[in-house]
């Protein structure tokens, strides 16, 4: 007895530790599901996987797909004629990121974004894989439909080997245990286990020989689980001798289901199962015993959980599913929740009314809502409002039928108008203040309270809209606060008598209004996004400053004075803290989270009845009204999705051209291109519609530039400057978790040679030299030409003529061979290797000189030079001649007089007294 009672005790702390302590409701999840009809391409899904990058892989008979959170993207292999190698069959990613895809017609592999075929050899490839695992050594197990277990080792396949020489087909499931062992379950043959290749069968024999075994699952505690075709079985302490237990849970107990088809274990260790019948979440209760919680499907083949906590399941004939843990509680069907749900009322006792259409009038009740009353059949109008009055009565405000006065006790209702007898209409609004007044507010009649039988209506001005009444409002002072579409009206401490009416924000369509815990009013608004009241100071938050809607129905304030607000944009929550900052003027935007479908809405429109739109329920729980059911809200377990987002740069194209950017690369170098296009995206399944993506170009872009999760994700660049450049690309969740560092891409865009700086000072300088030598060319042509001129009765040739003459030049005014007093024009002749009779002529016609004029000018000039030479004073004309190449003085000073018009000594006397530059010094009297 004692040994019965340790073991329901382990038992229970098993569970506890297994499934958690508090296990969620399989409510508490959104369901997502994507079929052919609704943009997914196949109906059959046979595997799931999640790669290093984030992206959500599924196996289906019609080929590969992927997902971002965004769009499916379909991958096919093969020719037409190959249909085997769309029916994928099994997916699996290893270790190091390697995508394995075992299909009809053999495995792939996808790595590095390659696909690639595996060789007929490869140990590898295998046919018909319906499984595929690898061990805590990085060894792989490969079981198959048709064909036994296949066992790769280090790239080697090794012979598996089975009891009695027992070759198990139809593998549906390979699981490894915390001892290494390899568990085969073959679903006719039963469960098998070893290692290295060796193995035993498991023996099952409390389960009956009838139970043909699809899964198995070891748990984080010390347990087992199996799924068979006639339900599931527990198995504590597996190798056990006197310590296994086996449970069988089956119809017997409950089980909703009779084939097992997938185990499943949670990072929260929630055990989840794919069945015949659905999905199955398996709880306990405080006792211990098994609690089923079911959302119908059919065949679920595949569970999988992705790294933001999602879980996925595949179904053969039905799809995929996703089930999102919902931040939202939704009342709906299943609550018996109205369509027409405007009137929400609580109690000060903790009672929910809700009004409903046709005079209905419900209480929430064990989590469903019961009609409670009905208006009798002439006051059928949809209620609007609802308050207590006393303890036996009920006021009901209506649309079109006025105001009715409900007997708890007798049911009965009785429409209440005054004393003038008239009608109504519509109310909107009822109010009790601390006095225990009942206020009402109208469509047309303003305000009015009830005294006994009579209306005490307040005059809160002539126009139309401060008459239509949205919100009555007393606040901590006993103040009462009017929302109209005209403004808002404020009665000091409540009591109109005497008092006069104040009015802020004239003109504004106020809906609603509340005071939050430390003062401060908040102002709902039709359109014009929401006030905040504080120290007699109006602060203004609208779509710009970061509001998510303008359009502010309801708002609420939790007990971390946080704001809650309805909207028809979903339900906003505005940190106290984050609205201080911005109120102090510190930040620019207030920080608003959004909650929608992906919360567990199915509708974000909020109701837009004002003060009766939202209640603060029991436990401090938030409801909100939809136009598809109420959402609820527990502000204390507001889930945060922490997991960073993983930006994710796809393609990039440089004018049109895509590089493979699965390469390592430090920088792409590309030549004479200058657009270039980005192609990424943010893997992101918990509320990827919440994402917000950033990218920068530096280099170029001199901020970040911003996308919303609906935006095409691709941006172009168009006739960049040749340069470096770095594209980043970063995003944060709906939860504000940045991504931990951007993804990037760096590359350098090079001119070809023809557009470098280079290029275009060599052709510069190339047309400099085009220039010059043009220039020179054309000179060189008229040069020539009048040279021709000159010598067109010479025998020599123009060329040789110049050449002769600047040679003889060099004779007479360099080598000064005039001073041979036996020079003569046969000696000068052979010098210049020209004939006599050729230098004459050249002399005659070039220089207009004989030859002998020639040669004593130049000897002329050079006496000249030395008979005013300083220091030659003493020295002899004689010798003066003689040293210029005269032979006589006759010859000289007839000569010297032909050419200067005096002799040699008349010339230095006159130079000798007239010195002209000489030094005084240098002349000799």
């Amino acid at each position: 007895m004692i040994c019965r009672r340790l073991f329901r005790i382990t038992f229970v702390l098993i569970l506890v530790q297994i499934l958690g302590a508090e296990p969620p409701s399989i409510h508490d999840y959104v369901m997502d599901e994507w079929k052919l009809n609704s943009g997914f391409p196949s109906n059959s899904v046979t595997g799931i996987e999640q790669d290093q990058q984030g992206f959500m892989w599924f196996s289906t008979l019609d080929g590969l797909v992927r997902y971002d959170g965004k769009e499916f993207k379909k991958i096919t292999f093969g020719a037409k004629n190959r249909p085997d190698l769309n029916q994928i069959i099994s997916l699996y990613c290893d270790k190091k990121g390697i995508m394995w895809i075992g299909t009809a017609g053999g495995m792939r592999k996808y790595s590095a974004g390659v696909f690639q075929e595996l060789g007929l050899n490869d140990p590898m490839n295998h046919c018909f894989v319906n499984i595929i695992k690898e061990d805590s050594f990085g060894n792989f197990w490969l079981g198959s439909w048709t064909k036994s277990l296949k066992y790769v080792e280090r790239g080697n396949e090794v012979p598996c080997v089975f009891p009695h020489g027992v070759k198990p087909q139809t593998i549906r499931d390979i699981k490894e245990d915390k001892n290494g062992n390899i568990w085969i379950s073959a679903f006719i043959d039963g469960l098998f286990y070893g290692k290295k290749g060796r193995f035993v069968r498991y023996d099952l024999k409390e389960i009956g020989e009838d139970y043909n075994v699809n899964t198995i699952l070891f748990d984080r505690g010390n347990g087992m689980w199996v799924g068979t075709n006639h339900g599931l079985v527990r198995i504590i302490n597996p190798f056990g001798k006197k310590d296994k237990k086996v449970i069988i849970l089956d119809n017997r107990i409950g089980f909703p289901a009779k084939i097992v088809i997938r185990i499943f274990q949670d990072r929260e260790n929630n055990i989840w199962l794919g069945t015949d019948k659905g999905i199955i979440l398996v709880k306990k209760d405080d006792q211990g015993n098994f609690v089923f919680e079911k959302r119908k499907d059919s065949f679920l083949k595949v569970i999988f959980q992705d790294r933001e906590d999602n879980i996925w399941f595949g179904s053969f004939v039905t799809g995929l599913k996703r089930l999102r843990y919902g931040n939202i509680r939704l009342l709906y069907e299943e609550s018996n929740v109205p369509v027409f749900n405007n009137a929400l009322y609580k109690e000060p006792d903790g009672t929910i009314w809700l009004g409903g259409m046709f005079g209905k009038i419900f209480t929430f009740q064990n989590g469903k809502f019961l009609l409670k009353y009905e208006l009798k059949d002439k006051y059928k109008n949809n209620v609007m409002s609802i308050i207590r009055g006393n303890n036996e009565e009920l006021w009901i405000g209506t649309e079109l039928g006025g105001l009715f006065r409900l007997n708890t006790r007798t049911k009965n209702s009785v429409e209440f108008r005054g004393q003038n007898e008239q009608p109504l209409k519509t109310i909107r609004i009822l109010h009790k203040d601390s006095k225990g007044r009942i206020w009402f507010g109208s469509d047309h009649n303003g305000v009015g309270i009830i005294k006994g039988d009579r209306i005490e209506y307040l005059d809160l001005g002539s126009s139309a809209e401060e008459n239509f009444i949205t919100s009555i409002y007393q606040d901590s002072k006993g103040d009462t606060w009017i929302c109209t579409l005209g403004g808002l009206k404020k009665i000091i401490k409540g009591n109109p008598q005497g008092k006069k009416v104040v009015t802020y924000l004239k003109g504004k369509r106020t809906l609603s209004i509340i005071e939050d815990q430390k003062g401060k009013y908040f102002i709902g608004t039709n359109q014009q996004g929401l006030y905040i009241l504080r120290n007699q100071k109006y602060h203004h938050l609208t779509v710009q400053d970061g509001l998510a809607s303008d359009w502010v129905y309801q708002v609420l304030i939790d007990s971390n004075n946080n704001a809650w607000l309805s909207s028809p944009s979903g339900i906003l929550k505005i940190e106290s803290t984050s609205l201080e900052d911005f109120l102090i003027n510190r930040v620019e935007r207030v920080e608003c989270r959004l909650f929608g479908e992906a919360e567990g809405l199915l509708s974000t429109i909020c109701t837009a009845s004002g003060k009766y739109s939202a209640i603060t329920a029991e436990e401090g729980e938030l409801w909100f009204s939809t136009r598809q059911g109420i959402g609820v809200v527990r502000p204390g377990e507001i889930s945060i999705n922490k997991f960073a987002p993983r930006p994710v740069i796809e393609k990039v194209y440089f004018n049109g051209s895509a590089v493979n950017v699965n390469v390592n690369l430090n920088s792409y170098e590309v030549e004479g291109i200058k657009n270039v296009r980005f192609q990424f995206t943010v893997p992101s399944f918990k509320a990827p519609e919440n994402l917000k993506i950033f990218y920068m170009l530096e280099g170029w872009d001199k901020k970040w530039k911003t996308l919303d999760a609906f935006s095409e994700r691709r941006v172009q660049y168009d006739d960049l400057p040749w340069g470096s450049y770095r594209f980043l690309l970063h995003a944060i969740n709906g939860d504000g978790v940045k991504s931990d560092e951007p993804a990037s891409f760096e590359f350098t865009l090079v001119p070809f040679f023809h557009e470098t700086v280079l290029f275009k000072v060599l052709i510069f300088l190339s047309v400099i030299i085009f220039l010059v030598l043009t220039n020179y060319g054309v000179r060189r042509f008229f040069y020539l030409k009048k040279i021709k001129g000159k010598y067109k009765n010479s025998y020599l040739a123009p060329e040789k003529a110049e050449k002769v003459l600047e040679e003889l030049r060099n004779q007479l005014e360099v080598k000064k061979i005039f001073e041979d007093e036996d020079l003569s024009l046969n000696s000068l002749s052979k010098k210049l290797g020209i004939a006599p009779r050729y230098l004459s002529q050249l002399i005659n016609e070039q220089l207009k000189q004989n030859f002998w004029d020639l040669v004593n000018i130049r000897r002329i000039e050079e006496a000249k030079k030395l008979l005013t030479m300083p220091g030659n004073s003493e020295t002899g004309i004689l010798t003066i001649a003689f040293k210029v190449g005269f032979k006589t003085k006759e010859v000289f000073n007839r000569a010297f007089k032909k050419h200067t018009g005096m002799t040699p000594t008349q010339f230095r006397s006159r130079h000798i007294k007239y010195p002209g530059k000489l030094k005084a010094g240098s002349i000799r009297k």
